[in-house]
């Protein structure tokens, strides 16, 4: 085995307990599963994606990213979805660095009063809304 998993504990820990055997009763795509692994546990999202890194920088082999992948516990196929493993997991790598840069709210936020949006701000937000349903983090934007 090129990397053992014990050396990754928190991508194994995603693999085993979200990307397990019944994983797609539970949640409509993969990318839906690492996210809610991200968002159960925020404070490991710099690991998951720095584990990915030593995944990827071990091997350039997808028989060997399959066997590791399985040996950790998780039960996908990327090439189902016409990925590779490296795609993937890079994919996977970028979504937890969006998690590491997402900011606290701004003091007092939630005691703002409602602001009236423009047409160009609903846009904006829906553009955002879509971009957070792909995993991809946009810049805050003024309104």
């Amino acid at each position: 085995m090129l990397v053992d998993t014990a050396d990754l504990p928190t991508l194994r820990a995603c693999f085993a307990t979200y990307l397990y055997q019944s994983w797609r009763q539970e949640f409509a795509h993969v990318d839906d599963a690492v996210r809610a692994f991200l968002g159960d546990a925020p404070g490991r999202a710099a690991a998951l994606a720095d584990e990915v890194q030593v995944l990827l920088a071990a091997t350039t082999d997808e028989a060997e990213l399959d066997a590791w992948s399985t040996a950790a516990g998780a039960d996908y196929l990327p090439s189902d979805d016409g990925r590779t493993f490296r795609g993937w997991l890079e994919a996977v790598a970028v979504t937890a660095r969006g998690f590491t840069l997402r900011r606290p709210p701004p003091p007092g936020w939630a005691s703002r009063p409602p602001v009236r949006r423009t047409l160009a701000a609903s846009r904006r937000t829906d553009e955002r809304a879509r971009a957070a349903r792909r995993g991809v983090l946009l810049p805050d934007l003024e309104l």
